[in-house]
């Protein structure tokens, strides 16, 4: 019988990744409020980061509450909820916050406490999860209650504001709170679950099919834009760029959905500390790519169109540049994977598949950052793109067969390491 696994060894490693995307989002949250840099750029990756922050501490929690038993479960079952209630908070009031010109004040005050409640009831979650050591649990939920009190609290009493070194202070305690308590929550070995493990591979392998459909749908808009010159075609042009960036950020979703669930799902030979980092990765991308349509629909639809393109321009290098890594680092697991199943055939597929679905997608990013921008002509400009937007769907339906076929060994059983009779 195995020893119990506790506290920080048993921690999900998508917990980790949340707890740095947390000091990350503390540290630039200090710089932003503290020396007023509120360009699009740093707002931009100030969001991404929240947003991954919200996806790996409810996919984390999630994980870590089918570990456990009884109360202890249920304490992480009410963190995993909330954390799910304020990524769908952050969506849906922040979307609405994001269109519309005329936010109501009362509005603002709701979405501020109800943040607050929220914030409170991941604490408690964590506490009720971490009530064996009685006396940190008491400790860190004080500490947690009080430093994630809205600033506006401490502002009226203290004249404490936003931007000043105490509130951050305050905030990085916190985080340092809700991560003591996840850690002493934290108990119990990972389930091996190759069932959902290959569920994560298929919806990894459709994602690329929603991009490609996306990528398709944007190019065909392209062209109507080029073709046409009513009110009717122009509305239809809009409507196809804002659904074919609808489409990608779709898509961007099943990514990570599909590689935090194989994750979870921590099959021996698939190595979750590679799948963990493109998982955050590609979460970041997405909140960049949420503000971005965002941006996009004030761009067609609205008035400020150079605010909304500084926004949509802002991060296209370093965008590509997570996206690009992300898939090497899951082309890798996947080849780790087939290596350790003792398929050599298959080892073999899936590094060349793997390999060439790589080289594409750079070729395509290369395109993209250096030659299109570059252009001397709108006729080297449309090869250009020509020539990206094909590498780029030649490597993502490269990169959904290399999932599928990941998926189909998963649940195949590995095969026999070759004998010799020894005489």
């Amino acid at each position: 019988m195995q020893d119990e696994v506790t506290t920080w060894r048993a921690v999900p490693p998508v917990l980790y990744a949340w707890f740095v995307l947390e000091v990350a989002y503390t540290a630039i949250q200090t710089v932003v409020f503290h020396q007023m840099w509120f360009g699009p750029r740093i707002l931009l990756v100030w969001a991404g980061i929240g947003m991954a922050s919200g996806v790996c501490a409810t996919f984390g929690s999630f994980e870590l509450a089918s570990r456990l038993t009884g109360t202890a479960r249920l304490g992480a079952q009410v963190a995993a909820w909330s954390n799910l209630g304020m990524l769908l908070l952050e969506l849906l009031l922040g979307t609405y916050f994001e269109v519309s010109h005329h936010v109501p004040h009362w509005l603002v005050q709701v979405d501020t406490y109800l943040w607050f409640g929220i914030d409170l009831a991941i604490a408690i979650g964590w506490t009720l999860a971490a009530l064996r050591y009685k006396a940190l649990a008491a400790a860190a939920i004080t500490v947690a209650a009080i430093c994630g009190l809205p600033y506006e609290v401490y502002d009226g009493l203290f004249r404490i504001g936003a931007g000043s070194w105490l509130h951050s202070a305050l905030v990085a305690m916190h985080v340092l709170a809700l991560g003591a308590l996840v850690v002493a929550s934290a108990r119990g070995r990972a389930h091996v679950d190759p069932v959902r493990a290959q569920r994560g591979l298929r919806m990894i392998a459709g994602s690329m099919q929603f991009r490609v459909v996306a990528g398709v749908l944007g190019a065909v808009a392209l062209a109507m834009a080029a073709a046409s010159t009513g009110e009717a075609g122009i509305g239809l042009i809009k409507a196809g760029l804002l659904g074919a960036a609808a489409i990608g950020l779709i898509a961007h979703a099943l990514f990570v959905w599909g590689l935090l669930d194989a994750t979870r799902a921590a099959v021996p030979e698939l190595p979750r500390w590679l799948l963990v980092p493109a998982g955050a990765g590609t979460a970041w991308t997405a909140g960049v790519a949420f503000r971005q349509l965002v941006a996009l629909y004030h761009a067609l639809y609205g008035s400020d169109v150079n605010d909304a393109m500084d926004v949509i321009q802002a991060l296209t290098v370093p965008q590509l540049a997570a996206m690009s890594v992300a898939l090497i680092l899951v082309v890798i697991a996947i080849g780790i994977f087939a290596q350790r199943r003792g398929d050599a055939a298959a080892s073999i597929e899936v590094s060349g598949r793997g390999a060439t679905a790589i080289v594409l997608w750079l070729i395509s990013a290369a395109v993209t950052t250096w030659l299109v921008p570059t252009a001397k002509s709108s006729g080297a400009g449309a090869i250009y793109v020509v020539l990206s937007v094909g590498a780029m769907l030649a490597a993502m339906l490269l990169f959904a067969g290399l999932c599928r076929r990941a998926a189909g060994m998963m649940t195949s059983g590995a095969a026999l390491p070759g004998a010799r009779v020894v005489r």
